[in-house]
């Protein structure tokens, strides 16, 4: 029986919680694709929880405020035109058209 089987097997929820939140988002999401017991040990225990939901957020939001953002940019071989009407914004996102014509 390996360590999260035993885990699971006593009830050593807090532990097991701790484990999942020192996972990145992607890491979090390919983890509920292990097993059922461990999907639904996610859904309930991190996000179904306020305290883990809450520490995901704070991260979130350290990340969003402390890391450096990746900038990437594309050259495109034609010529692309931005317009004034090809931008839409929220409070959440920007988004810019391009248009060849």
């Amino acid at each position: 029986m390996d360590i999260f089987s035993k885990f699971f097997h006593h009830n050593m929820d807090e532990i097991l919680q701790k484990i999942f939140l020192l996972l990145d988002p992607d890491s979090l999401h390919c983890s509920r694709q292990i097993c059922q017991q461990w999907n639904e040990f996610i859904l309930d225990r991190i996000w179904g929880s306020n305290f883990a939901r809450k520490c995901l957020k704070n991260r979130l939001k350290y990340r969003w405020m402390k890391e450096k953002p990746e900038i990437e940019s594309c050259d495109y071989w034609d010529q692309m035109f931005v317009y004034s009407n090809s931008f839409a914004m929220d409070d959440k996102f920007l988004v810019c058209g391009l248009s060849h014509v």
